[in-house]
């Protein structure tokens, strides 16, 4: 389920594209659909990030038209590059002033009551509770949004469940085949485990629900909750993850454990984290050259 809020924001997000595309290629055949017409759409729209997005629409639409059969002919759409790696992380106070602000926010409108029975008084609402948690579980098993939302008490189908007794969170949901994203399970830490010992008796299956409903999307709840803590811009669910790769790397754990941790690759933290392990390069760093005659060919000991 979608927050009703959340689920109007998608569908604006959508429209709008869907306006821009229509106002540029409106008037287009399918076989006009070609390179220079996609980099002058680039250039029309003046953002390639944005750009990048609407035209991924256009190629779905052209693809879900071919598998309809209603034209035979491989059309491709264009893409501008993808935009560069966000490299933005959150130290340990900033994750905290995230998760107060989610936490602690108070709506200023109650639920009608023709919604919901017994609706509380304005001021006191805290419809970002749902956020606070899923930035904490989040973080703590640096798991994409995907799985944490996802994350459930109880074992089910299309649910990645979180065992209580052995402390593993199995990212993997039942019924669902393993693809290049690795979704191994991953150990549940103390501190993660007392909140989830709390939450369970307040949740109805999942650690991250809505009005008693599981959710598909915080993308705008988290972004008011960032807004709210003062964090600027680059943050989002995926800044958690990288977050706690940095951190877990930063205390000298090592990368086969962290990759391990994460669900990736030990290349791909290396690739992307490696430049935050202490031990980076320290062998290339402290290397002197072999003296005269020595026949040292490697770095020598002080």
């Amino acid at each position: 389920m979608v927050s009703r809020q959340d689920d109007a924001d998608i569908r604006k997000r959508a429209a709008s594209r869907a306006e821009r595309l229509l106002g540029f290629f409106g008037a287009d055949l399918l076989a006009g659909v070609s390179g220079a017409r996609c980099r002058a759409y680039v250039d029309h729209r003046g953002n390639a990030g944005g750009a990048r997005r609407d035209l991924q629409d256009l190629s779905a639409a052209i693809q879900h038209h071919h598998r309809e059969g209603l034209h035979v002919e491989h059309i491709r759409v264009w893409l501008p590059p993808k935009g560069g790696r966000r490299e933005r992380t959150l130290d340990r106070s900033e994750i905290a002033r995230l998760v107060w602000a989610a936490w602690s926010y108070r709506s200023p409108m109650p639920i009608p009551s023709r919604f919901r029975e017994g609706a509380p008084p304005p001021g006191i609402r805290r419809p970002a509770r749902h956020v606070a948690r899923a930035i904490l579980f989040g973080y703590y098993t640096g798991s994409r949004p995907g799985d944490t939302l996802r994350a459930s008490f109880h074992a089910g189908a299309g649910r990645s469940y979180i065992d209580m007794d052995s402390a593993l969170f199995y990212r993997l949901p039942q019924g669902k085949r393993e693809t290049t994203k690795r979704q191994p399970p991953c150990r549940i830490g103390d501190r993660l485990m007392a909140h989830l010992r709390r939450w369970r008796e307040h949740c109805a299956s999942y650690v991250v629900e809505h009005e008693g409903a599981p959710v598909q999307s915080i993308k705008t709840a988290l972004g008011a909750a960032v807004e709210r803590a003062g964090l600027g811009d680059g943050v989002s669910a995926y800044t958690l993850r990288h977050s706690r790769a940095t951190h877990l790397l930063q205390s000298g754990v090592e990368i086969w454990e962290v990759a391990g941790a994460l669900g990736t690759s030990e290349d791909m933290i290396r690739a992307h984290y490696g430049h935050h392990d202490p031990r980076f390069q320290a062998a290339a760093a402290n290397a002197r050259a072999p003296r005269a005659g020595s026949g040292q060919v490697g770095p020598k000991r002080a």
